[in-house]
């Protein structure tokens, strides 16, 4: 449960983030929502689980 608990920390921390961005302009809504879905994907990972950002982080 700590596992999940910190991620959930860094997810909210990284959204926050990234609205701060929008808000200066220096990153489009667009793109927010694209980075936000990617967030939200790796945000359930599982190390035991094969998934495609541990392939995306190899390249």
């Amino acid at each position: 449960m700590e596992q999940y608990d910190n991620k959930r920390i860094v997810y909210a921390a990284s959204y926050a983030l990234l609205k701060r961005f929008v808000r200066k302009g220096i990153i489009s809504a667009q793109t927010f929502e694209k980075l936000n879905i990617v967030m939200a994907e790796c945000q359930v990972c599982d190390v035991i689980i094969s998934h495609h950002c541990e392939k995306d982080e190899k390249n």
